[in-house]
């Protein structure tokens, strides 16, 4: 029983350790996210204090769907082979996001919808659930490429 449970962990933990270090080991994260804030904000925004629990929250889910998917379809040698090598490739675009320039961010942030997009196809294929948590996940990166045009439509600047 506990080589489930670690696997399950090792799922969960992934997602999240990159978002750790998307969001913690860089000095320059914290001038980026106050650069964000000053900025004109579009009318329909998520508080900045939502976002330490939707991240998280988010990662958890698709970490929990990649062990789905790797329990379901045999592991690293069987039908979800491909489907994991498509969920590794996301998460590596994932842990590259940088909100700096503005432009570049918005071009990341739309392939990384489009690796976790096709991801979730692949998923599917494998296990129907774990595409379906996927869904929360891929309205949240879309939420974020709106946020993004948003700001860079409103915060026109020689310095973005």
């Amino acid at each position: 029983m506990l080589i489930p449970t670690f696997k399950i962990l090792t799922g969960v933990l992934i997602p999240n350790l990159a978002g750790i270090k998307v969001n913690s080991f860089r000095k320059e994260h914290l001038t980026e996210i106050q650069q964000l804030k000053l900025m004109k904000q579009p009318l329909i925004a998520i508080p900045w204090s939502m976002e330490k629990y939707i991240w998280p929250a988010l990662h958890t889910s698709i970490g929990y769907a990649s062990y789905l998917v790797y329990k379901e379809g045999g592991g690293f040698k069987g039908s979800a082979q491909l489907p994991l090598l498509s969920y590794a490739s996301h998460l590596a675009v994932s842990a590259c996001w940088t909100n700096e320039p503005l432009k570049w961010s918005i071009f990341q942030m739309f392939i990384a919808t489009s690796t976790a997009a096709f991801t979730s196809c692949q998923f599917f294929d494998v296990c129907p659930r774990a595409a379906c948590m996927f869904f929360p996940y891929i309205l949240w990166l879309t939420y974020y490429i709106y946020y993004l045009l948003y700001l860079e439509k409103i915060n026109v600047s020689e310095d973005l």
